[in-house]
């Protein structure tokens, strides 16, 4: 029989942020529901002010060196990871019951993973094949 190997540390489990779907969605729903053009900014910074203070998140920010508290880096903090959790969501719903649910609108104008990415419209695309 083999001797047992010694088990090897694992390294602290990373934080990671919460956002309680439930909650989530009901601001996601208020989002849509209103007709502004900044709608994705102002949803991003709803969860913020309702995800921020729980203290687990507040463990995530402190582990992140995130100190700056001002709506633009909140919001250029959050933006990515509401897309994500978003279109996780979209994507089931539509999988699972077939229904479609639209992003707040200004989803497309939030900042991406690179700064020097400019985000195209399906018709900006569509007119450079176009001749």
């Amino acid at each position: 029989m083999p001797a047992d190997k010694p088990k090897t540390p694992r390294p602290p489990t990373r934080k990671r942020w919460r956002m309680p779907t439930g909650t989530f969605v009901q601001l996601w729903n208020d989002a849509i529901n209103r007709d502004a053009e900044n709608d994705w900014r102002e949803f991003v910074l709803a969860c913020w002010a309702v995800f921020s203070t729980t203290p687990s998140n507040q463990e995530v920010l402190v582990a992140e060196g995130f100190t700056n508290t001002g709506p633009d880096a909140a919001y250029e903090w959050l933006s990515e990871k509401a897309y994500a959790k978003a279109t996780t969501i979209r994507r089931k719903l539509k999988k699972e019951t077939g229904t479609i649910v639209m992003l707040p609108h200004g989803y497309r104008d939030r900042p991406g993973r690179k700064k020097a990415e400019v985000r195209l419209s399906w018709h900006e695309i569509a007119a450079m094949f176009t001749p």
